[in-house]
């Protein structure tokens, strides 16, 4: 963990992370990081360090979530036919995730 905080610590710009288990979920999920003490720690370092979007995969059902600190999507499964597009407002340090069918 310590090479993941001076890395996220290097750049002052909004950052998106992407992971495969759900970090916040909403608050509890059976499906999220099981160890407390790693994930407030990865919740501390997002808040400190502008992450403004999380992306995330584990629970095939999806869901999304807004925090207060940052907006957690939880992809659907990927058998699917889609694929997810990330636009990213500058300007606004804001992100937006739709979800495209082909």
């Amino acid at each position: 963990m310590k090479s993941f905080k001076q890395k996220i610590a290097e750049d002052s710009s909004p950052k998106i992370i992407m992971t495969h288990y759900q970090i916040f979920s909403g608050g509890g999920n059976i499906f999220l990081i099981q160890d407390y003490t790693e994930r407030n720690m990865l919740l501390s370092e997002f808040a400190k360090n502008k992450v403004k979007l999380v992306l995330e995969g584990h629970w095939h059902g999806g869901a999304s979530y807004d925090n207060g600190l940052f907006y957690e999507l939880t992809c659907k499964t990927t058998m699917k036919r889609v694929f997810y597009l990330v636009t990213v407002n500058e300007t606004t340090q804001s992100a937006s995730v739709e979800e495209i069918k082909f």
